[in-house]
């Protein structure tokens, strides 16, 4: 768990997402409950207290310079020894006026705010918690650290579970994202600390530390320089730029643009991304505060701007990155930053004491995202600056005029080809992203276009909310999911795998094939071989691998053969399906881009004719997942899909409908729920030889540009809502 603070001898660096926890103390018997506030129909922010009834040094002190708009605060009444309620804090808190008394903090309005149905006591509810405790004094105000407060949240909910909905929403991170990543700092402008000399030094100079600058002759020599400076302790973070312009973070760029268009897109983005990740399940701990510095390396490493500025703790990826572009500069130098945290977090808190830059935050992040293998292989960090923070820590820099890319770290070292589980999924919700702004471009355009007088709609499709059409069937009652399909059975399938991307990289297998054979020959080799390779290592679908080809035929690709193996062995390997269904499924792959499927643009009769000299007359089936209705589309036998059919399907069926049984795209016509129509187990089986091989070859799921923005592909049948024409 991410702290929100950060604690030593000589320094405090507050997370500058997470809202902090303050507890609020009164006497009752000084006659004001906190049921007045709770039960006051004010719509608007309420006074909590000025200088006459908040006296501590201490509470002053808190609220002066760190409770901020947004902050949670647990309401305590001391002579009752209870818990009554949570509120937020809807202003900063202010100081003391010496012309007038002020309110030094507000509450949000009563409504907003939560009144515990059962409050919680001081023993042994609140016992964990050190602000009740004498050694943190007797303040008004006092702060609740992550521990103490992840436990006291727990608590809550089990004492007051029909308070569960207002709870966590109070207690969501969400708003206060919004309102501290995406919002500017501000401060007077101060006088720059310590200058970057103009001149360069020598290496020597560098090193002992006697200049902020050194010029090298080119990128090899600046990532050798780096690696000695981090060798002798003086620096262990750097980035790497193309130009050795500041090192803003991208939603500062765009806020000082003033295109206020980019800045709405962000916000827009970061909750459309928060909205997806709270419906999948194995992405909802995004959404907990201890994990916002998870969400935000998220969002910077797929282009949405944050305050958040890359650096990495490996001077050769520096490296990379300063020569990362697709246009050379003609002119200027290329540079690697190169920070020492230790100093600039003791360097902040003396800055900090100034108090000259009241909103601005700087704090230094080391983030390890769960199966997030970019950040992983690139050994990324960050630091938060939500200003222009080189005007008070210039940093130390190597520069050298461009000289293109070292021979290390190579691009696929950097963004890599195999993909975790969470980029998997990530691809799928980018592609939803750019349906859902292309969607929303297009309402536009419409309304635009029926504001000229000119006839436009959108045109919307409706569906069946159980898949299936009622007037269709004889009986709703019987149209439940099959058996196999129950939930008990889908548990193998509900996977939340955890891979470190270094510990996850496997060996290079190599299949001996004969140039000569036909593509029904060269699906049985490839099917084989790699049956014996998963029955003679058992342990190698935990790992991403790369694959070689001896004898394989002069017009296929080795390169191209192993980059349509990869997305499918990724894909599959986690899931349980069986050794002989992905060896098979790899089998129709080599097969069909033999005989040229997804090759070429062409219509798609064009494939559904390529695709049945394999599988036998095939049509084209598209399908989307249920939990975030992400879609892709491959193609499938008829025959196959009739063996996974159930048995009973003409049963189901009115009379005027049961013809439809003989023609798969005719039934698809009043049902397109899986769950109803095919036995899970060969319906699986299927998936893996035909559906998957199928997507591949099409282009989905495979690694493109390090946008995010692959087409995706979908691996796993047990999360299909709809499947059927496409």
């Amino acid at each position: 768990m991410l702290p929100s603070s950060v604690h030593n001898s000589e320094f405090t660096i507050h997370n500058p997402a997470v809202a902090r926890v303050w507890v609020f103390k009164i006497n009752t018997k000084r006659g004001w409950k906190f049921d007045q506030y709770f039960r006051a129909r004010a719509r608007g922010p309420v006074a909590m207290g000025d200088e006459g009834w908040i006296k501590s040094a201490s509470s002053l002190r808190y609220l002066r310079e760190e409770v901020r708009k947004g902050d949670l605060f647990l309401c305590y009444e001391t002579d009752r020894k209870q818990m009554v309620g949570v509120a937020r804090a809807a202003s900063d808190g202010r100081g003391r006026d010496l012309m007038r008394k002020v309110s030094l903090i507000d509450f949000c309005p009563p409504r907003e705010a939560v009144r515990l149905e059962n409050p919680l006591a001081r023993n042994p509810d609140l016992d964990h918690i050190l602000a009740f405790t004498p050694q943190r004094g007797r303040g008004t105000v006092q702060p609740i650290n992550n521990d103490e407060f992840a436990r006291l949240r727990r608590i809550m909910l089990h004492k007051n579970p029909g308070q569960a909905q207002a709870l966590k929403r109070i207690l969501s991170f969400e708003d206060v994202l919004a309102m501290r990543i995406l919002s500017g700092g501000g401060g007077r402008r101060t006088e720059r600390v310590r200058a970057v000399t103009d001149a360069s030094r020598s290496y020597g100079e560098f090193l002992a530390g006697e200049t902020a600058r050194c010029e090298v002759a080119n990128v090899e020599e600046a990532v050798e320089l780096a690696q000695e400076l981090k060798s002798k302790r003086r620096f262990d973070w750097f980035r790497g730029q193309v130009s050795d312009w500041p090192p803003r973070s991208s939603l500062l760029r765009v806020g000082t643009g003033g295109d206020q268009a980019k800045y709405a897109e962000a916000q827009h983005r970061m909750a459309m991304f928060a909205e997806w990740a709270g419906g999948e399940p194995d992405l909802k701990y995004l959404l907990e505060s201890e994990h916002v510095h998870d969400f935000c390396a998220i969002m910077q490493h797929y282009g949405v701007p944050t305050h958040y500025i890359d650096f990495t703790n490996d001077p050769a990826v520096a490296g990379f990155f300063a020569a990362d572009t697709a246009k050379p500069p003609a002119e200027g130098l290329s540079c690697i930053y190169c920070l020492n945290t230790e100093h600039l977090k003791r360097y902040w808190d003396k800055i900090k004491k100034l108090k000259l830059r009241p909103r601005a935050i700087i704090e230094v992040v080391t983030v390890d995202v769960r199966n997030l293998w970019r950040l992983q292989a690139q050994q990324g960090t960050f630091v938060f600056a939500n200003y222009n923070w080189e005007v008070d820590y210039p940093l130390d820099r190597i520069v050298f005029p461009y000289s293109g890319y070292p021979a290390y770290p190579t691009r696929e070292r950097i963004y890599p080809v195999n993909k975790s589980p969470l980029e998997q999924a990530l691809d799928r919700y980018f592609s939803l992203e750019s349906a859902r702004f292309w969607f929303e471009e297009q309402a536009q355009w419409v309304k635009e276009a029926q504001a000229r007088g000119q006839s436009a709609s959108v045109i919307s499709y409706e569906t069946w909310p159980s898949g299936y059409c009622p007037e269709a069937f004889v009986d709703s009652a019987r149209m439940v999911p099959l058996e196999s399909w129950r939930p008990e059975a889908m548990k193998n399938w509900q996977i939340d795998p955890v891979e470190k991307f270094f510990e996850t990289v496997g060996p290079t297998l190599r299949l001996k094939l004969r140039p000569t054979a036909d593509p029904q020959e060269l699906r049985r080799m490839v099917s084989f071989g790699v049956k014996q390779i998963l029955r003679s290592e058992p342990g190698v679908r935990s790992k991403t691998v790369n694959w070689d080809f001896a004898g394989l035929a002069g017009q296929v690709s080795a390169e191209r053969l192993n980059d349509l193996f990869r997305p499918a062995w990724n894909g599959m390997r986690r899931l349980p399906y069986l050794d002989e269904e992905i060896a098979d499924a790899l089998g129709s792959i080599a097969a069909l881009l033999v005989i040229g499927f997804g090759q070429k643009a062409e219509v798609e009769e064009f494939h559904r004719q390529l695709f049945s000299q394999c599988f036998g007359d095939s049509i084209p089936v598209g399908f989307t997942y249920r939990t975030d209705g992400s879609g892709s589309d491959g193609h499938a036998s008829r025959q196959g899909l009739a063996n996974a059919m159930r048995p009973d399907m003409a049963d189901l069926l009115l009379a005027d409908h049961q013809k439809r049984v003989g023609d798969v795209q005719e039934l698809f016509q009043v049902i397109y729920n899986p769950s109803l129509m095919f036995e899970f187990e060969p319906f699986k089986s299927l998936f893996a030889r035909e559906i998957i091989p199928a997507q591949v070859l099409r282009g989905h799921g495979e690694t493109g540009p390090p946008t995010g923005r692959d087409v995706p592909a979908l691996f796993n049948p047990a999360h299909l809502k709809i499947f059927g024409n496409l």
